[in-house]
């Protein structure tokens, strides 16, 4: 194990993934994180609880 490059090892996975994944990891966790904020608001609302009783 100690003879493993391990940054050779992330550089080479890293060269295979395309140049704009990284942006779209960094604005799925906002987008995702409000998504689920809004649901959670939605489902608060009167008319979901009238819904779901």
């Amino acid at each position: 194990m100690r003879k493993i490059d391990a940054r050779a090892v992330i550089a080479a996975a890293s060269s295979g993934f395309p140049s704009w994944l990284r942006p779209l990891v960094l604005v799925r966790f906002p987008l995702a994180t409000l998504g689920s904020i809004l649901v959670i608001i939605l489902l608060m609302t009167p008319a979901a609880g009238a819904y779901f009783h």
